[in-house]
């Protein structure tokens, strides 16, 4: 009995077969991508929720032009321990967490907090933010206390000095003064001569020092922490796309399996027939 050996081509598919199958049947993948595309609006449109993104932007507290509390000082706090408080923790979703669900970025450079936090309320977004400046705000006051209250009583010790300056001067006999060279640096009225000049050049000190106390006690050497610009909202779209484009291209690549899987059967079906 002969056995007839049939020898089976190899499933090859050359380049030059796969253009000219794409180019016999570009409508009907076309046709698959635009339906995965109407799927994919009806989709981000009934299914994905928006998604906003909050983002503020903080000047840390100072003191006499130093501040009291780097960002990265902050934002190592934030990730080792509870910075913030359960208020904010609440407003922002994460009372079971011990740190808040937004993210902290720090700008080395310019020495500023940039404080994001997602939501799909915008208003929700926004309270969180607030509540977290307000944490941020009491806790570098805390902080820029004491050296507060010691600058403040240099102040009040200079004032004091160059108020009794001003009673010695006032009552010194000035009015009898001459001019030094009038003098021998020996005699009685040299001395007070030379005594009064030195209460004011200690006086012009005072006044100097007293002016750059000041200067470094008020805005902006010395003020709380507070926003670069206001709270600004963004809507996140990122989702909205890659849901959209994946679509497209599932529609495309079922259209284009669907296709193959056709062909395969076609081939199958007609080998059959053969046999």
């Amino acid at each position: 009995m002969l056995i007839k050996k049939i020898k089976i081509p190899e499933d090859e598919i050359s380049l030059y077969e796969l253009i000219v199958f794409l180019s016999k049947n570009w409508k009907f993948i076309f046709f698959g991508g635009f339906c995965g595309l109407i799927a994919g609006v009806a989709y981000i449109t009934f299914v994905v929720v928006d998604q906003y993104e909050a983002t503020a932007i903080v000047q840390m507290a100072k003191v006499a032009g130093n501040e009291v509390e780097s960002p990265s000082v902050l934002m190592l706090k934030h990730q080792m321990m509870p910075y913030f408080s359960e208020n904010t923790l609440k407003k922002c979703v994460a009372i079971n967490q011990n740190k808040a669900n937004f993210k902290l970025e720090v700008n080395n450079k310019l020495n500023l907090l940039t404080i994001k936090y997602s939501s799909k309320s915008s208003n929700d977004a926004i309270k969180c933010l607030n509540a977290a400046l307000e944490d941020i705000i009491v806790i570098q006051n805390t902080l820029s206390y004491p050296a507060l209250e010691l600058s403040r009583k240099q102040l009040i010790d200079l004032l004091h000095k160059l108020a009794t300056l001003d009673v010695l001067i006032q009552k010194s006999p000035s009015d009898q003064i001459y001019p030094a060279s009038t003098y021998s640096r020996l005699t009685s009225d040299g001395l007070i001569y030379l005594a009064q000049l030195n209460k004011q050049i200690e006086v012009q000190d005072l006044r100097s020092k007293i002016n750059l106390l000041v200067t470094n006690l008020n805005y902006p050497q010395t003020k709380e922490a507070e926003l670069l610009v206001p709270i600004f909202v963004s809507t996140i779209t990122d989702i909205k796309k890659i849901a959209l484009l994946a679509a497209i291209f599932a529609g495309i690549f079922l259209s284009f399996i669907f296709l193959l899987v056709n062909k395969w059967w076609n081939i199958l079906s007609l080998q059959k027939n053969q046999k």
